[in-house]
């Protein structure tokens, strides 16, 4: 992990997000489920790191932000990772275009 002090790791983590968007679920100053949002493009809504200590948690505030998405957005997209079981579980929840797949192999030498 990096050694940043709190106002850059807020720089860093914020660059992108839309901070108007919903970001967490808290419960008791317990921070339960993210899901950071950006613009790639304009009128299209990205999901990227997303976390959750329960599925339906997530599920529970990417509804949320969908619900704040609708009046601003006209696409959804995100960013998933094949190896996070959460990223994948939302790929599969919504009808996202099928996408080319970028595969990396290592070869021992």
């Amino acid at each position: 992990m990096a050694d940043l002090s709190l106002e850059k790791w807020q720089e860093v983590i914020y660059a992108d997000q839309l901070l108007e968007a919903p970001l967490v679920l808290r419960v008791k100053n317990q921070l339960i489920a993210y899901c950071f949002t950006f613009e790639d493009h304009p009128h299209e809504l990205t999901w990227g790191w997303m976390g959750a200590v329960k599925p339906e948690l997530l599920d529970f505030l990417q509804q949320r932000q969908l619900s704040w998405a609708q009046a601003r957005y006209q696409t959804l997209t995100g960013e998933f990772d094949s190896t996070d079981k959460l990223a994948t579980r939302t790929y599969r929840n919504y009808a996202f275009e099928l996408c080319p797949v970028y595969e990396t192999y290592l070869k021992n030498v």
